[in-house]
């Protein structure tokens, strides 16, 4: 999400109301195999079905009170492998082609606010190389601006801030997507944002609200989503014991927002998570574990 409120974090850094994940897989002939081996057997993971190497996701954190959350817990289910890094505290962006899958999540910075973040520019060639050989990819808010911005579209702060529970509706594209087939036409989900994008060429607008017309986008395998079903009930208690975000809460909706806010999007935690657990799934199926 990005908020354009920034105040000082207890984790060090600079916070506004802004979340986003990503997820790269490789499934490309470009990719060094022989080199994700070695790296996998050096690191003893563990093997899959008939004896192959398991496979292994990159998390990439912009914060750390913005981790996958129940995208995490269906990785776990599945026996999917997960390396983290956090990129605000200074840790280093891996070969991409290491990884079947990476994950970014969310972080307080604007997709292209390098001045500040000088790390963003590595980060958008890093999506984009991985993307454009063939990587299935999986961004949610910062990570869906991140997949816009890595292929040339404009970012852009709203006139109004998304936040709260937001009803969202599926385009006529999504009804042959293999992700977003299954949702119904239209539903609530958890929204936390005020920056959003322009449509990038070559992708398709799958999803949208009557603030924001790019609530979820596609390009073969990558994947943006621009809201936050992944949020659990913990997660969200989480957050509404930070300071800084109930400041940003409030300073958009007035006193005492955090609390509405927060106990909204807590009784409709249970349809944020089926619809998580829902896209996601389908997302790894089509692409990453077939």
């Amino acid at each position: 999400m990005v908020v354009k409120k920034q105040v000082q974090s207890r984790m060090g850094g600079i916070l506004c109301a802004e979340h986003h994940s990503y997820i790269i897989v490789c499934r490309s002939r470009h990719c060094n195999h022989e080199m994700r081996e070695a790296y996998m057997s050096k690191h003893n993971f563990d093997a899959g079905v008939e004896g192959k190497p398991g496979r292994r996701v990159l998390v990439i954190q912009h914060v750390e009170c913005e981790p996958p959350a129940v995208f995490e817990d269906v990785l776990v289910e599945r026996g999917i492998g997960i390396d983290r890094i956090e990129l605000d505290r200074g840790d280093a962006l891996p070969d991409w082609r290491l990884y079947d899958a990476v994950i970014a999540m969310g972080g307080p910075m604007g997709a292209v606010d390098d001045e500040e973040f000088p790390w963003l520019a590595g980060e958008r060639k890093f999506i984009e190389d991985s993307v454009s050989a063939g990587m299935p990819y999986w961004g949610v808010c910062l990570g869906a601006q991140l997949l816009a911005a890595s292929f040339g579209a404009e970012i852009y702060t709203g006139e109004t801030p998304e936040v709260g529970m937001n009803e969202v509706s599926l385009t006529a594209a999504a009804e042959s997507d293999p992700v977003l087939f299954r949702l119904p036409s239209s539903f609530p989900v958890f929204q936390w944002h005020s920056d959003s994008f322009v449509l990038p060429e070559g992708f398709a607008r799958l999803c949208e609200s009557k603030l924001y017309e790019n609530q979820v986008i596609s390009r073969g395998a990558a994947y943006g989503i621009q809201f936050h079903v992944e949020v659990t009930e913990s997660l969200a208690a989480e957050w509404g014991d930070i300071p800084e975000y109930k400041e940003a809460l409030e300073s958009i909706h007035g006193e005492g927002a955090s609390e509405r806010v927060l106990e909204e999007l807590r009784l409709n935690i249970d349809g944020n998570m089926k619809i998580a657990r829902n896209i996601f799934s389908a997302w790894l199926d089509a692409f990453v574990v077939r």
